[in-house]
C-alpha cells in the first residue's frame, strides 16, 4: 500500500512539474542578447559612431564588448598612444572615458593587440549571433555577450552562449569561420 501511495504521489508531482523547462518568453527575458538591439547593426553603429565622434579619426581599440544593453570599448588614447581608456556606451550615451591600468607585459603587447574599428565585420555579427548557439550545441541557447579582440594577431569575435542549463562560447574569425567552440 505504501508503494502505491508513493508512486501515486510521485506521478501527481511530476505531472504538475515542468522539470525545469522554460518558455521561449522566459528564455528571452533571461538571455536577451540574441534579439537585442545592441547586437543589431544599428545598435553597434550608434555605439561605434559615438566613440568615433568623441575620439576623432580612426580609433584603435584593444577590445569591443557588447551586452544586451551596453557596449564597452578599450581604445587607445589619441593624445597619449601608450595609454588605453575604456568608453562605456549605456542608455544611448557614451560615458566619460576611464583609464585602463596596464601591466608592463600589457604595455609590451599593446601595439600587437590593437585594431581599427573598421576591421570589425559588423555586418556579419547579427548572423553569427543567431548561429552561435547551434555551433556550440546548446538547444534554446542565447548569446549573452560578445567580445572582439586580437588573439595571436588574428581578429576574433567570441560569442558567449547561455541557456537555463548550459553555457559555452564560440569564436569566429573576421571572415565568420569558426575558430573554436566550447561547451562548459
Amino acid at each position: 500500500m505504501r508503494v502505491r501511495a508513493a508512486v501515486a504521489l510521485a506521478c501527481a508531482l511530476l505531472s504538475a512539474c515542468t522539470l525545469g523547462t522554460w518558455s521561449e518568453e522566459e528564455i528571452d527575458r533571461a538571455y536577451p542578447m540574441a534579439r537585442s538591439p545592441a547586437l543589431g547593426r544599428r545598435g553597434m553603429e550608434k555605439a561605434v559612431g559615438a566613440l568615433r565622434a568623441r575620439v576623432g579619426g580612426r580609433p584603435r581599440v584593444r577590445s569591443l564588448s557588447l551586452w544586451d544593453d551596453a557596449a564597452s570599448i578599450e581604445a587607445q588614447n589619441p593624445r597619449r598612444p601608450a595609454d588605453l581608456d575604456t568608453y562605456t556606451y549605456y542608455r544611448r550615451t557614451l560615458q566619460s572615458p576611464r583609464p585602463v591600468q596596464m601591466s608592463s607585459s600589457d604595455e609590451e603587447k599593446l601595439e600587437a593587440s590593437l585594431f581599427y574599428l573598421d576591421e570589425v565585420p559588423f555586418a556579419l555579427i547579427p548572423g553569427l549571433a543567431r548561429r552561435a548557439p547551434t555551433e556550440v550545441g546548446i538547444e534554446g541557447g542565447r548569446v549573452t555577450h560578445l567580445d572582439v579582440r586580437r588573439d595571436d594577431g588574428v581578429l576574433v569575435m567570441s560569442f558567449s552562449v547561455g541557456s537555463p542549463r548550459r553555457s559555452g562560447s564560440v569564436v569566429y574569425d573576421a571572415a565568420g569561420e569558426v575558430v573554436r567552440a566550447d561547451r562548459m
